[in-house]
């Protein structure tokens, strides 16, 4: 059986990882890999792709290959598409219960 995560991590999150280890300021990451500090909490925040340039810089300064980061942020955004997919056919199927079960409390959110 293989294992089938019911979550995402962002590369983000791998990078604030590597950054507490090795006790690294998102400022210094940003300056290391010359972008601006807005665009790295974005990376961070998994708001923003990781570019090519960005990948080269991450595998200089953190480690692993660009190819490594590269492959992180597809897998991440291929997950993250599947999932808003999944929740999308969540809310479908939601919509089609009776009126009482759309307003569950533990159901609203998926309502919209």
């Amino acid at each position: 059986m293989a294992f089938n995560p019911d979550w995402i991590s962002s590369p983000g999150d791998t990078i604030r990882d590597i950054l507490m280890e090795r006790e690294l300021s998102a400022d210094q990451l940003a300056g290391d890999i010359d972008v601006p500090l807005t665009t790295l909490e974005k990376i961070l925040d998994g708001k923003k792709l990781i570019t090519p340039d960005i990948a080269t810089g991450l595998s200089s300064t953190l480690g692993a290959t660009k190819e490594f980061w590269l492959n992180r942020e597809d897998d991440y955004r291929i997950t993250l598409s599947s999932r808003q997919i999944k929740d999308e056919d969540t809310r479908d199927w939601v919509k089609r219960m009776p009126v009482g079960v759309n307003r569950h409390p533990k159901l609203t959110h998926l309502c919209i």
